[in-house]
Formats: structure tokens, sequence, C-alpha cells
């Protein structure tokens, strides 16, 4: 429990560093500066790329840890199966030792026990038997990740297997192979009327069983051979019971549509002008946001309807031909596959909505700015799609700050009447409140929000 605990403290460690690199990078580009040069764009979002998936690592980390330490260690019986230490020398003239070490479970895992610490072999005395190949063993350990315990004999079994035992574990219908005794070639194979009929050739007798030996032999490589090729194409728990993941699929489906349809719906009546331009805007960002925190949620309703379907799904067992439960191992890789596929789509898709809010939420804290400005007329102004060949027209209002710097506000040409009654005939004096910032990195367009008669001039 000691390597549990001090895994999910780095765990929690690693998460508590992300979260302040994160909060850091996202406080930097939000907070408004007086100049851009003092604004270290990229390397926030550097930073903002290699924590967010940093966070969402050790999070799942640390619930796969809480997760074992709930369930508890668990207890296997079975035997040390090889061992072996070889030394080579590698080119620089160094000897390199190689240690294979593995124990077979009674359950057909093979467990590689060079990566089992010395303080879990409970008696040291007794490491002689720990590497002798045949010794029963007990192994206690937390699965996925693979974290030992303890390792003891099995006083059961205080004997180690013989090279047969260790066999029919493996394959309960081996046979050793038969003594050959090699016979003259010709010999009495039985008698007719007294008479005794010859055998001419190069045969041997093994024991009488011979033939069926082989025919046995054989019969069980085959059963072997396809007991192996039934454990490689065992389907997949939603396979097995597709029944409550169709329902699953389908309300999750109808949640985004409902989710994504309500925001753009929203968004589109909204007028650009304003704080509504700032939320128009954001839409699109809001929506990818929605999707990242939905594939969250869906991510952990598979993973509870994993753990409840799997505990109740069988498979037929390629030996007695019964249906039998899951393995938990294969339950546990379904569920590790589902919390990774799922936390690194929503990484993904986050990553693209924060890059999507970042300009416009820099302009809704920022808030609105009033300037004197003069009026300097508007422009027509087309775009046209290269992939599609659409065309875009977009009216540009131009005003000159009493410093002599031109603002650009730009809109929809259908939109443009709102701007030009406003602001009236060429060159008049206006009080321009407006959002945004032609210096912002992420989103330099300004948002016109209203303009009237600078009272200085009145």
């Amino acid at each position: 429990m000691g390597r549990l605990i001090v895994r999910m403290a780095a765990a929690g460690l690693g998460i508590l560093i992300s979260l302040w690199n994160i909060w850091g990078a996202v406080y930097n580009l939000l907070a408004p500066v007086p100049f851009a040069w003092m604004r270290n764009v990229f390397g926030d979002i550097v930073g903002f790329v290699i924590f967010l998936p940093l966070l969402c690592f050790c999070i799942y980390k640390l619930a796969m840890y809480i997760g074992l330490l709930r369930q508890g260690p668990r207890n296997a019986y079975g035997m040390i199966w090889e061992y072996s230490k070889t030394e080579t020398t590698d080119s620089d003239g160094d000897t390199v030792t190689s240690i294979t070490h593995t124990i077979r479970l009674n359950s057909g895992e093979m467990i590689n026990a060079s990566s089992i610490p010395q303080s879990a072999f409970q008696d040291g005395m007794m490491w002689p038997q720990f590497i002798t190949p045949g010794t029963y063993v007990i192994l206690t350990w937390y699965e996925k990740p693979f974290i030992p315990v303890a390792l003891r004999p099995d006083p059961v079994h205080p004997v180690p297997a013989t090279d047969d035992e260790r066999h029919r574990i493996i394959d309960p219908t081996w046979r050793s192979e038969p003594t050959m005794t090699p016979v003259p070639n010709t010999v009495l194979a039985g008698t007719t009327n007294g008479t005794p009929s010859a055998v001419t050739s190069d045969d041997a007798v093994t024991n009488g069983t011979g033939a069926d030996a082989n025919n046995n032999r054989h019969v069980a490589q085959a059963d072997t051979k396809d007991a192996a090729k039934d454990s490689e194409s065992t389907p997949s728990i939603e396979k097995l019971n597709p029944k409550p993941f169709k329902r699953l699929n389908a309300i999750f489906n109808i949640i985004i549509v409902f989710v994504l349809a309500g925001v753009m719906l929203r968004s589109t009546g909204l007028t650009p002008f304003g704080i509504e331009g700032i939320y128009k805007r954001m839409a699109l960002g809001v929506a990818f946001g929605c999707f990242a925190v939905w594939t969250l949620v869906r991510m952990v309703a598979q993973y509870v309807l994993l753990s409840v379907v799997g505990k109740t799904t069988t498979i037929r067992d390629h030996v007695t031909g019964d249906q039998v439960p899951l393995p938990q191992d294969t339950i546990a890789a379904e569920k590790k596959t589902t919390l990774i596929m799922h936390l690194i789509g929503a990484a993904i898709v986050a990553v693209i909505a924060t890059f999507m809010l970042i300009g416009p939420v820099q302009t809704l804290i920022a808030g609105p700015q009033s300037v004197s400005v003069t009026y300097q007329g508007v422009e027509r102004r087309e775009e046209t799609d290269e992939d599609d060949d659409t065309t875009s027209v977009y009216a540009d209002f131009r005003f000159r700050t009493e410093n002599g710097e031109t603002l650009t506000i730009t809109t929809d040409w259908d939109w443009r009447s709102t701007i030009e009654k406003q602001a009236g005939n060429n060159g008049n004096h206006l009080l321009l409140t407006y959002w945004g910032s032609q210096n912002n990195f992420f989103d330099h367009k300004l948002i016109f929000d209203n303009a009237k008669p600078d009272p200085k001039y009145s």
C-alpha cells in the first residue's frame, strides 16, 4: 500500500502543478496590458498546451489509484514458471545481465516477477524457492497498474511441481512423449491358425499406445490453438450486450444535439453590436466547450455502464462450452480505453474552445471604451472564399481619434444602417463607445456599441 500512496501523492502533486500553470497561462492571456509587447502569448500558449494534457493524465491516474485503494489488493495462487539469468558483453565490453523471472497464476495469466521489489519478498530466506521453477506461491498485488505487495510460498504445496505436472497445468490433455522401443524388422504381430505373421518394416512398439498418444497430442494442440484464437477474438462488452450502450448513445446524442442547436440558435438572435456582439462571437467557442463537457460526462456514464454491464455479461468458454463471466482484465482494459479516448478527445476540444474564447473573454473583461473621434466614412469591402467561391460583403467604418489613430469597425453590409444613423455625416465629432482592442492577438476586431455627438464640440 505504501507504493500506492506514493503514486497517489505524485499524481496529486502533478494536478496542483498543472492547475497552477494553467491558471497562470490563462490569467496572462486574459489580463489587460498597456502594450501588446508586454504579453508573452507564445509562451502562455505552449504552457497551456503542455499542462492541460498533463492535468488530464494526473486526474486519470489519481482516479485509478483511488479505485485500486477502494478495491483492495488481489490475492492469487500460482507458481514460479521460469527463471533464467544470462550475461552478455556489449560493444563497450561491459557485462550486461538479463533476467527472466515470470510467475504463472492458476488463471493462466503471466506476471513479470522481475518488476517486483525486494521488499515484497516477505521472507528473504525463501529466495532460492522464489527462483525455482515449479514452486507454488501466493502473490498479492494491486491491478492496473501492477503494484506488488507480497510474494510468499504456498504452504499447501511445499514441494515444487515436476515438469510433467507443469505441462498438465497449462494443458490438461498433455501426455508425455511415449518411449520409442526399436524392434527387429520382423516381429510377431499376431497368429493365424497358429502361423505367426510378420511385419517387415521399421515399425516401433510404443507401449501399445503410440498411435493413440500421437492422435491425442494432435487434438490437444488443435484445441490449444482454437482456445488462443477464441481468446484473441473475444468481442467487446458493447457487442456482447449492445442494448444498454445503444440507449446511452441515443440519450447523449439527443442531449448534445439540443445543446448545440440551442447555443447556435441563441447566437443568431443576437445583434453584432455591444455586449451582444461579444456573446455572438463567443457562440462557437461555447459550443466547443459544451462538447468538451459533454465528452467528460459521457466518459463517466460509459465507465459506470461498463462496470455494471461487464459484471453480468458472459461469454462461451471454449473448453466446456458453458457461458462464463467476462474476465476482470477484459473489463478493466475496456474501461481504461474508454477513459483514455474520452480524455484525449475532451482535451483536444477544450484546447480549441479555449483559443476561440480567449479573445472575446479578454474583450469582455476589459469592458467598453469611450473616445473622442472624427467620423471618416464607410467603405464597402468584398471577400471571396477560394474554396466555394462565396462572396461576403462587409462595411468598414473608420474613425480618427485625437491622437491620430484610425479605428476601423467592421460589420456585415446588411447591418451598416445601425452605425450610419448614429455616426451621421463624414467629419462629425463623436463620442464613440466600442469594445475590444486592435492590439488583441486573438481578436483584434472592434465591436461597435454606440456613438453620440461629442459634448466638447456642442
